[in-house]
């Protein structure tokens, strides 16, 4: 059995202790630092990821103005604007569906606004307006919307023969 006289150790050297709370410090600034430069992207990564598009926009958007140059963070920002569009166009047809034509009109803007490529988003669109002008119509003059829309398009030139 031996029996060992406790020395100082590296806890009781008043500078090894500084040193380490220095590198500790400097270790935890580092990790902060990291986390705030990808903390927009990363926030927007979960927001996409939850289906919760209108919020990944935001926070691309967010990111990019930090980073304006991050060709990464404008693709991943087109690709949430194109998720939403197509998330607010199931919207509008469930609307639709259900004889919301407000609601639809709505969810239709949004979708236009966020993809005004989309022929299929920008249809419905037009489509909706017409059923709420047509509805309109036909309450202001108590018509039927039948009678309302007849009388709408009876002075339409036919499809084609549109006159520029």
């Amino acid at each position: 059995m031996s029996s060992t006289t406790p020395g100082p150790t590296d806890c009781d050297n008043p500078q090894m202790l500084r040193i380490r709370t220095v590198l500790l410090v400097l270790l935890l600034n580092s990790i902060g630092f990291a986390s705030c430069a990808t903390g927009p992207r990363e926030l927007a990564r979960r927001a996409e990821r939850s289906g919760n598009f209108d919020q990944a926009i935001i926070e691309y958007t967010r990111a990019l103005q930090k980073r304006p140059d991050d060709h990464a963070l404008s693709r991943d920002l087109e690709r949430a604007k194109l998720r939403a569009a197509q998330y607010h166009y199931t919207r509008g047809r469930r609307y639709t569906s259900l004889g919301d034509y407000d609601e639809a009109l709505l969810e239709y803007q949004i979708a236009v606004q966020l993809n005004p490529e989309d022929g299929e988003i920008q249809d419905a669109l037009r489509d909706t307006r017409q059923t709420v002008q047509t509805r309109l119509v036909a309450r202001e003059s108590n018509q039927t919307e039948l009678e309302a829309l007849v009388e709408r398009t009876r002075n339409l030139p036919p499809i084609g023969l549109e006159i520029t």
